[in-house]
């Protein structure tokens, strides 16, 4: 009985073991082809990967990346939305998603997505750029102005819009 029950225990470990790297071998393979331009390929990869572990957070994540690059965002939100799920805490997931509700004009969901990001790393300069831009189509001048001066201070040079920022103030006073 005790040595079934160590054949079990060690068939147990071992299939968990496959399983575990079959999912990393899919994982590190969508992550080559999505890293080459092919995401197609990168998808059904990173979807191998998730049928070995459905809890790895970062095939989801790059999943939804990878949908974003093939401009479905719809699909790029729900894969972004499973890898927030798995980790709460992943600003690049909450800035990923904010990045593809900007896409479908969902400003307000945009807007919440980016604070979050930013409450969860304040020196994310390119979440400022983005933020700023959403506050900005939302009529939010002054607080657009605030995080591309943010942005700027924190070295995207791109985001200095000061001479707009500047002529918005003087009009304010």
């Amino acid at each position: 009985m005790r040595r079934v029950f160590i054949s079990l225990l060690f068939f147990t470990v071992l299939s968990f073991s496959a399983s575990a790297q079959s999912a990393a071998y899919h994982y590190n393979r969508g992550t080559f082809l999505s890293s080459n331009g092919d995401f197609k390929g990168a998808l059904s990869q990173f979807n191998k990967a998730l049928e070995f572990d459905p809890k790895l957070q970062e095939a989801y994540f790059n999943r939804g990346i990878a949908n974003y690059k093939l401009q479905q965002y719809d699909a790029a939100i729900k894969d972004l939305n499973k890898a927030i799920q798995l980790k709460a805490d992943d600003a690049e997931a909450h800035f990923n998603r904010a990045v593809c509700k900007t896409r479908l004009n969902d400003l307000t969901g945009a807007l919440q997505d980016y604070n979050t990001a930013l409450k969860l790393n304040p020196q994310y300069a390119q979440a400022y750029m983005n933020r700023g831009n959403c506050r900005y189509k939302l009529n939010d001048k002054i607080g657009a102005c605030n995080d591309w001066d943010r942005a700027s201070n924190l070295g995207l040079t791109d985001a200095n819009n000061a001479k707009f920022c500047r002529e918005l103030m003087k009009a304010q006073n």
